[in-house]
């Protein structure tokens, strides 16, 4: 990701690459380095499928994996709405709450980032 500091470059398309792809490198990221801190989000019925620690690592590499798509500029189509779909099965599967809340911004700005890659600008 080449940063030019020539304003015109500071596309909103850019800004939301940024700030997705940072939102989710640093949870993925975060997560498989201090995953106690993590552990307590995986619902207990991820039992009957998975070890938690198994599905944290796992999810947090499709995590870091979205994000550094996200930030890479490539496909973003794909990473942006795996992005969205993401975060929409979190807010469906946990609700709305003090931890959740933030992802309502997140999954909107991913759905308009996907929008806005249709875009020539």
């Amino acid at each position: 990701m080449k940063l030019n500091k020539d304003p015109k470059n500071l596309t909103p398309s850019f800004l939301l690459r940024l700030g997705i792809g940072f939102s989710f490198l640093y949870a993925g990221a975060n997560a498989l380095l201090y995953p106690e801190s993590w552990i307590a989000f995986i619902p207990p019925w991820m039992n009957a499928i998975s070890s938690p620690p198994s599905f944290l690592a796992i999810y947090s590499i499709i995590e870091i994996a979205v994000g550094i798509g996200l930030l890479s500029g490539k496909s973003i189509r794909l990473f942006s709405m795996l992005a969205f779909w993401n975060l929409v099965l979190i807010l469906l599967l946990y609700g709305i709450s003090d931890a959740t809340f933030p992802d309502i911004g997140l999954s909107l700005s991913s759905l308009a980032l996907f929008y806005i890659s249709f875009q020539k600008i």
